[in-house]
């Protein structure tokens, strides 16, 4: 199959934060030169739980602007406490992005797995998608 040369039109059922970060996502894996079509299906999960880690973090920033804490643990009328429903969203989609991430062959393991070309331009997907600076 051949490699995707040009940035595939986001899915419309996408709303615009999902289709930046699906755009932005289709870049750099077209700049690493592993972007194929059969992998346009992983791409989207990718992109939508890299929305979802945006809203969750974006959510637990501003609850706990609000009162500090509050962002990762709920506290129930009955005195119960628990993580709040966006820690749990960001634990869920960060492991969906790696799991996504190394069907791309991007961490260490799954690129000597996939038996990726060294020839091929490395690519910080962390730094890319602005997880790191």
């Amino acid at each position: 199959m051949t490699l995707i040369k040009k940035v595939p039109k986001a899915p419309a059922y996408f709303n615009k934060s999902t289709k930046k970060h699906f755009e932005d996502l289709a870049a750099i894996l077209i700049k690493a030169e592993i972007l194929k079509e059969k992998h346009l299906p992983t791409l989207e999960i990718l992109a939508q739980n890299r929305a979802q880690h945006e809203f969750a973090l974006s959510e637990i920033d501003r609850k706990n602007n609000e009162m500090y804490g509050s962002g990762y643990v709920q506290t129930f009328k009955t005195g119960a406490t628990n993580v709040t429903a966006e820690v749990t969203l960001k634990e869920k989609a960060e492991k969906a992005m790696l799991q996504c991430l190394k069907l791309f062959g991007l961490d260490p393991k799954s690129e000597k797995d996939l038996d990726i070309q060294e020839k091929k331009e490395e690519v910080d997907i962390f730094k890319a998608m602005g997880l790191t600076k």
